[in-house]
């Protein structure tokens, strides 16, 4: 598959598209950049091996970059997190951890979005699923709830995740 600028940009827009909350769409368009391959260095294979990492948004205050790369850990993990440098050390495609199936995926497990207001708390129950025990809010207050619930041990586990997604779907067993 040949990636291109304008293939990139409709891919992003169809992932946008799926958000229903309009301050988090802004946030995400202020940082999106003209997609540009970046040569970034593969650490899994030979010394010298890279591969082009189409860069779709930038957050410089994080030295955050999105990149889509359909080599390495794509394309099961096309989208991931990489250091705005093109060069030098920090130029690398990084770890599995950091890269993402989707767009929004790579975005909302990134620092960046924890600047916006749509964390909340979920209890993990006993069958796997997840059930939400707070409000859309900011990231410190949804962890400090959430370490406020897990103060109580018999219950399930507590995770903070953006209210953006049923993790009911992305988190299915």
């Amino acid at each position: 598959m040949s990636v291109s600028a304008k293939w990139l940009k409709g891919l992003i827009e169809t992932e946008l598209a799926t958000i229903d909350h309009e301050a988090t769409v802004a946030f995400i368009r202020q940082r999106l950049v003209e997609p540009h391959a970046v040569m970034r260095d593969w650490d899994y294979g030979s010394s010298a091996q890279q591969y082009p990492c189409w860069t779709a948004f930038e957050d410089r205050s994080w030295d955050l970059a999105l990149a889509y790369c359909n080599e390495g850990h794509g394309p099961q993990r096309p989208w991931g997190m990489v250091s705005i440098s093109e060069s030098g050390p920090l130029a690398s495609i990084g770890m599995d951890t950091s890269w993402h199936p989707g767009f929004v995926a790579a975005f909302l497990d990134s620092g960046v979005a924890s600047e916006l207001p749509i964390w909340r708390v979920y209890r993990q129950n006993d069958d796997l699923t997840f059930t939400p025990l707070t409000s859309s809010g900011e990231w410190k207050a949804a962890w400090e709830s959430r370490d406020h619930f897990a103060e109580h041990p018999k219950e399930n586990r507590f995770f903070v995740l953006d209210a953006l997604r049923d993790p009911n779907q992305w988190l299915a067993p």
